[in-house]
């Protein structure tokens, strides 16, 4: 059985009808066009057929929607993603239940990591969801230029086995979380090359670094002017 896929450089805009129950790493670079990973379509109308991609890019990378199953999935690794604003529906983060190691980079429209599917239809409850990836250990965010957030939408963030978090070139990036984050075993945390240890909130890290950063684009004159 197939273990690991590999995309380089594919022109296609969409990969049909995935099933791979002992796929464990998964690798998509510089393939800026693919839209959608998985298709709602029946098997039978072919993989060929993008009449249902959306070219408004409004829909995750990996969505409900999409007859795509991984799980087993440990290492998953995007780059080079113009297209796609955000790369799971909540659900299928969800789902991922075995996934140790995920690298996102250059992918210049992405501003969420997780978008919420109720929230996108306008019907969310007020009560908060909750995700838990249980096994996730390292998460790397680089060069995400619109990149706001791991997660826009308010629900609870549980990453019992995330040791390191890297975050370069991620300029708009100003919180994890919108809602409660739980990380009990951080240890390692490193933001445009400024290391931090033994954090006890990922969010505020994130908030003051964004605001330090902010901050240095004023120039002393117009701080000075601020202030008076």
């Amino acid at each position: 059985m197939m273990e690991q896929v590999f995309l380089w450089n594919e022109e296609y805009e969409g990969i049909g009808g995935i099933e791979f129950p002992l796929l464990r790493t998964l690798s998509i670079k510089e393939c800026p066009k693919i839209i959608v990973i998985g298709s709602n379509q029946n098997n039978s109308e072919g993989s060929s057929n993008n009449a249902h991609i959306d070219h408004n890019h409004s829909s995750p990378l990996f969505s409900q929607q999409q007859k795509i199953s991984f799980g087993s999935l440990k290492k998953l690794i995007i780059t080079g993603n113009d297209r796609s604003m955000s790369l799971f529906s909540s659900s299928i983060a969800a789902n991922l239940v075995g996934l140790t190691v995920l690298s996102i980079s250059k992918c210049d429209e992405m501003v969420q990591v997780i978008q919420d599917e109720e929230k996108k239809k306008g019907v969310i409850g007020g009560d908060q969801n909750t995700l838990l990836f249980h096994n996730l250990e390292e998460l790397e965010l680089k060069d995400l230029r619109k990149l706001v957030s791991f997660c826009e939408w308010n629900c609870d963030i549980v990453l019992p086995s995330l040791i390191q978090v890297v975050i370069d070139e991620c300029p708009d990036m100003k919180y994890f979380t919108s809602g409660p984050l739980s990380a009990p075993d951080l240890k390692f945390v490193n933001i445009n090359g400024d290391h931090f240890g033994g954090l006890n909130d990922l969010n505020d890290t994130l908030q003051q670094h964004y605001l330090a950063q902010e901050q240095a684009k004023i120039s002393p004159w117009d701080s000075y002017l601020y202030q008076t």
